[in-house]
């Protein structure tokens, strides 16, 4: 963020999680740089400062912070709150297999796959968590 961006930072008008989705990122939210995140299992990945609803919303940039946290948690993007079982909705995941997650190479990012049988039934969600 430019200083005169920094200056003109201020809250908006618009309200995250109802005018704009929770993990969009808004122009008072700079990237920090590179460091372990708990959501891919400390793997190093960007991190972007915290500061929702401040200065104007980058309605094509996801927030590097909220994006990985709602897929790790099952957090609606729109919201931020979390989803519950029985009330996921999604346009980008689809039904997969624990073994096809292992081929992928994506088991040791994902809490309990390694454990689970082959054939259990997951949902893979993508980079995109559903919303309610």
């Amino acid at each position: 963020m430019t200083a005169k961006d920094q200056a003109m930072a201020h809250e908006s008008r618009l309200k995250v999680g109802v005018d704009v989705p929770w993990v969009t990122s808004w122009t008072a939210e700079p990237m920090l740089g590179v460091g372990p995140c708990p959501t891919v299992a400390g793997a190093p990945a960007v991190h972007q400062a915290q500061n929702p609803g401040v200065g104007r919303p980058n309605y094509s940039q996801n927030h590097m912070n909220r994006q990985r946290e709602s897929v790790w948690r099952m957090l609606c993007p729109m919201c931020g709150e979390p989803t519950s079982s029985d009330d996921r909705w999604s346009q980008t995941g689809r039904w997969t297999d624990a073994l096809a997650l292992r081929r992928a190479g994506l088991a040791h990012l994902l809490p309990g796959v390694a454990e689970l049988p082959d054939g259990a039934r997951v949902f893979d969600g993508g980079a995109i968590a559903p919303c309610h």
